[in-house]
């Protein structure tokens, strides 16, 4: 099973974004230079991504991917940064991330 371009899409834009959030947190913690640029960078990748995309692919569809896909890596990423969420706040992030099977 190969993956749309809107799902491609929104691999892309999460992984992108997830070096972003990473690099914003660890900088928002630490005050490193390093971290702040290359979060900065991150953002501005997220840019040129989204152009390319929205060139041939549907903004709703597109967000949509991005924005479930996210839910799960950031969940998973914060998580094991070592943030605790209460089982009601889980139970939300699944309830959003299963959308992303009716967007198939």
């Amino acid at each position: 099973m190969g993956f749309t371009d809107s799902q491609l899409a929104g691999l892309y834009l999460t992984a992108t974004e997830l070096v972003g959030d990473i690099s914003l947190k660890y900088y928002a913690k630490n005050g490193n230079s390093l971290a702040l640029a290359v979060g900065t960078a991150s953002y501005l990748g997220l840019e040129a991504i989204m152009i390319t995309t929205l060139k041939n692919n549907k903004l709703s569809i597109v967000n949509g991917y991005w924005d479930g896909i996210s839910n799960i890596a950031t969940s998973i990423a914060g998580i094991a940064m070592g943030e605790q969420l209460t089982p009601m706040q889980m139970s939300g992030l699944v309830l959003i991330s299963g959308g992303l099977f009716m967007l198939a």
